[in-house]
């Protein structure tokens, strides 16, 4: 109580944490980390959702940093929208998963109150007469060390053989309401690991962002890399049969200079460190 009369954030790891689109941006004694809300990938704002009603989409991916600031043509210190982490991009049979294409099926979507886990189920079939998979995906925040999250992607075909793609990485290319705030220091990819160092543009706060790939598939996996500028990424290549899957974890830390003299470094050593620690033992 006598911090937060004083004004003085005090990050708490088990409060202000945003999991999947349920917990506003942080305010004084929040916590480290939050996101505003976020529907469906994908979705245009006129197109009903799975359920029939109208879905809102916002595009921006937003993530934010307590203390983590920036003045750009303002006369306040707004926080930041950060850099995305936690997306998996899918595609089936070339074809992009996108919740307005194709056809969606035993769609579901919960979240564990027990565990903070956000979950989301559902069939999709790309194209009339092809191949059906079933979508998993998960994600948390590990309120043991709260630099660090996981996100999971699961893709199992249902009918027929299926070509799956996944991708994931890191992007850079976000704003708050047309603010360009990050400046690009450097970035990286290796074939389980992308990372991202960025600067505010105005007070010249560093933060890096590392996620490193797990993968499990029942068939043989190819690997890829993608390294567009701002958008470092790691690729898996399978041809799954029915009743075969392709899985993805990743493992994602986010760093400030405000907690590291190299934040670089100690995002990827969080990252890497949880990857090694595994997705159950996180979960």
């Amino acid at each position: 109580p006598a911090a937060a009369a004083a004004g003085t954030a005090q990050p708490h790891p088990a409060a202000g944490e945003g999991i999947g689109g349920f917990a506003p941006a942080p305010c004084p004694a929040a916590g480290d980390r939050g996101r505003r809300t976020q529907q469906q990938r994908g979705r245009d704002r006129r197109t009903p959702g799975p359920t029939g009603a109208v879905e809102a989409t916002f595009k921006d991916k937003q993530v934010y940093w307590d203390l983590v600031n920036d003045r750009v043509n303002t006369a306040k210190c707004d926080p930041l929208n950060n850099t995305s982490l936690k997306g998996v991009d899918v595609w089936v049979d070339g074809q992009r998963f996108r919740m307005d294409r194709g056809v969606v099926d035993h769609y579901k979507r919960q979240l564990d109150l027990r565990t903070g886990v956000l979950s989301r189920t559902l069939h999709w079939q790309p194209a009339a007469g092809g191949s059906v998979v079933e979508m998993h995906f998960e994600r948390f925040v590990n309120l043991a060390d709260p630099h660090t999250a996981a996100v999971r992607t699961q893709v199992r075909v249902v009918q027929g053989q299926a070509t799956v793609r996944l991708r994931a990485g890191i992007d850079d290319h976000v704003e708050n309401t047309g603010l360009l705030h990050w400046r690009r220091i450097d970035q990286g990819q290796n074939r389980d690991e992308a990372w991202l160092h960025v600067r505010t543009r105005a007070t010249e706060h560093d933060l890096a962002v590392a996620a490193t790939m797990t993968v499990v598939a029942d068939a043989p996996c190819s690997p890829a890399l993608s390294d567009g500028d701002g958008q470092p990424a790691v690729e898996r290549h399978a041809r799954l049969a029915a009743g075969q899957s392709l899985t993805l974890d990743k493992f994602v830390s986010i760093v400030p200079d405000l907690d590291a003299a190299d934040p670089v470094a100690a995002a990827r050593q969080k990252a890497e460190a949880a990857a090694t620690a595994g997705y159950a033992a996180l979960r």
